[in-house]
C-alpha cells in the first residue's frame, strides 16, 4: 500500500545528480532578491534574505539556493542567467507549495518512519546509478549540496501523497457500477484511436505573475529535444499528485476540449506548448498511438544488430554497410564480415528488448523496419553505423483490464482532482508574500 503512495514521488529523482556551482546561485539570488537594499556583502543577504512569507512561516533565500542547488541540473537544464530568475521564482512557489502540504499533513496527523524515507533515498540513488544512498550523499556533499535536501524533499511528497489520501479516502468512492462502466466502454471503443501522452502543468494561481509563468513555460519548452528530456522535466516541475506527467493511454473525447484540439493536430513525437488552461500553462507530448484492443506498435520486441565505422574511415559508409548486407546470410554472419572489412567487432549483436524502450532516435529509424532491413545512417558520437533488425515479433493483444486495474486507475484520477483542489483551498486560505521577482 506503502509503496504505492511514493511511486510517483521517486520519479521525480530519475537521472544523474550534479550539482550548479554555488557562486552561480549566489549571484543569482541576489539578483532575484527584492525585499531592500542592504550593505552587508551579497553572499551573507543571499543567505539571510526572506523569498517569501507562508502564513508564520519564512522561506529563505538560502532556502530557495539549496532547492536550485539539488534540482537544476538535476533535470540537465541549460538556462541563461535571465532565465535562471525565473526558475528562482518557480523554486519558491514550490517550496510554497511544500510549506502548505506539510502543514496539511500535520493537520491530519500523518507520520512517517525514517526506516521508509531511508528506504525511500536508497531507491532514489540507484535509480540515478549508484550503490545507494551513502554513495549519493558523497556525490553531493562533493557538489557543495546535501542529501538532507533531498531527504526533507522526500518527506514532503509522501507525506503530501498520504495525507490526500487519509482526508479523502471517505469520500473518494469508485463504485462498482464505475468500474462496469469504464469496461464496457473499453469494449464499445475497440477498434478507436488512443493516445500515449504525458503532460507538463504548471499552475497560476491568485498572486501568481502569469507572464513569469508563462514564460518559464516557454523556457522548459526550450530545453526539451526528446522524450526523455520531457519526462525528466515533467517530474521535476509538474504540479498535482500525479507529479509523473505520465497521463498513460487517453482515449478521444476523454481530455478537456483545449487539449484534445492540441492532440488533433499532433504527430508521435511532438511536443507542443505552452498553452493555457483554465489551471495556469500545459506542455503536451504525444509519445505513441494505437486503436483500442489492439497492441501498441512500442510493445513489439526486437533482435537488433549494429554496424559501425569511425568518422575518420575515407570509405563511403551506405556503400559499405550495404555490401556488408548483400553478402550475409543472417546476423549471425555481421561479425566476422565486419572483421573482414576492418570494422569493429564487438557488440555487432545488441540484443533483444521491446521497441519503446529504445532511445527515440533509434524508436523512429526502426519502428517500420521489416526482419533483415536496416536503417539509414545513424550518428552515434564519434562514428556512424546503421541497425539492423534480426527478428521482429509483435506484441499480442492486451488482455482487458482486470477490474482492480481499473480501480486503480479511476481511484488515481479522482485523487489527482481533490488533490489539486485542497492545494488551491491551502493557497487560498492562507497568506502568502512572495518576496523576489
Amino acid at each position: 500500500m506503502k509503496q504505492n503512495l511514493i511511486r510517483r514521488c521517486l520519479s521525480r529523482f530519475y537521472g544523474t545528480v550534479i550539482v550548479l556551482a554555488i557562486g552561480t546561485l549566489v549571484s543569482l539570488v541576489s539578483a532575484a532578491q527584492n525585499n531592500g537594499s542592504s550593505n552587508a556583502p551579497a553572499s551573507a543577504q543571499d543567505l539571510q534574505g526572506i523569498a517569501a512569507i507562508v502564513g508564520d512561516d519564512l522561506i529563505t533565500m538560502a532556502d530557495v539556493r539549496r532547492r536550485m542547488q539539488l534540482v537544476a541540473t538535476t533535470s540537465n537544464l541549460n538556462l541563461s542567467q535571465e532565465q535562471l530568475r525565473g526558475f528562482a521564482l518557480q523554486t519558491t512557489r514550490e517550496l510554497i507549495d511544500e510549506r502548505l502540504q506539510t502543514k496539511a499533513a500535520d493537520d491530519v496527523e500523518i507520520d512517517l518512519q525514517e526506516d521508509f524515507v531511508n528506504e525511500a533515498l536508497d531507491t532514489v540513488a540507484q535509480r540515478n546509478g549508484y550503490q545507494g544512498a551513502a554513495e549519493l550523499a558523497q556525490v553531493l556533499q562533493a557538489g557543495g549540496s546535501d542529501i538532507d535536501e533531498l531527504r526533507a524533499r522526500l518527506q514532503v511528497e509522501i507525506r503530501w501523497v498520504d495525507a490526500v489520501k487519509r482526508r479523502w479516502q471517505g469520500q473518494v468512492f469508485i463504485s462498482e457500477a464505475a468500474i462496469d462502466e469504464e469496461l464496457a466502454s473499453l469494449e464499445r471503443l475497440k477498434g478507436e484511436r488512443e493516445y500515449l501522452l504525458s503532460e507538463l502543468f504548471l499552475p497560476v494561481t491568485a498572486g501568481d505573475n502569469e507572464v513569469s509563468v508563462q514564460q518559464f513555460a516557454y523556457d522548459l519548452r526550450a530545453q526539451i529535444n526528446s522524450e526523455q528530456d520531457f519526462a525528466r522535466l515533467a517530474a521535476q516541475f509538474s504540479a498535482g499528485i500525479n507529479q509523473t506527467g505520465d497521463l498513460g493511454w487517453v482515449r478521444e473525447g476523454s481530455l478537456s476540449s483545449i487539449r484534445q484540439a492540441a492532440l488533433k493536430a499532433m504527430s508521435v513525437g511532438d511536443v507542443v506548448g505552452p498553452i493555457r488552461v483554465p489551471e495556469g500553462y500545459i506542455l503536451l507530448n504525444l509519445r505513441a498511438q494505437r486503436l483500442i484492443g489492439e497492441a501498441s506498435p512500442l510493445d513489439t520486441s526486437v533482435l537488433l544488430a549494429r554496424l559501425m565505422i569511425g568518422a575518420g574511415d575515407p570509405r563511403e559508409p551506405a556503400r559499405l554497410f550495404g555490401s556488408i548486407l548483400a553478402q550475409a546470410g543472417g546476423c549471425d554472419q555481421l561479425a566476422g564480415l565486419a572483421v573482414q572489412n576492418n570494422l569493429p567487432a564487438q557488440d555487432i549483436i545488441l540484443g533483444r528488448g521491446r521497441l519503446g524502450d529504445l532511445p527515440p532516435d533509434y524508436i523512429n529509424a526502426v519502428a517500420e523496419l521489416a526482419l533483415g532491413e536496416a536503417t539509414e545512417i545513424i550518428d552515434f558520437g564519434d562514428m556512424t553505423g546503421i541497425l539492423i533488425v534480426c527478428d521482429r515479433q509483435e506484441a499480442p493483444p492486451p488482455s482487458p483490464p482486470t477490474r482492480d486495474q481499473v480501480r486503480f486507475q479511476l481511484e488515481s484520477m479522482a485523487f489527482d482532482l481533490v488533490a489539486r483542489r485542497w492545494l488551491d483551498d491551502l493557497r487560498r486560505d492562507t497568506y502568502v508574500e512572495i518576496r523576489i521577482q
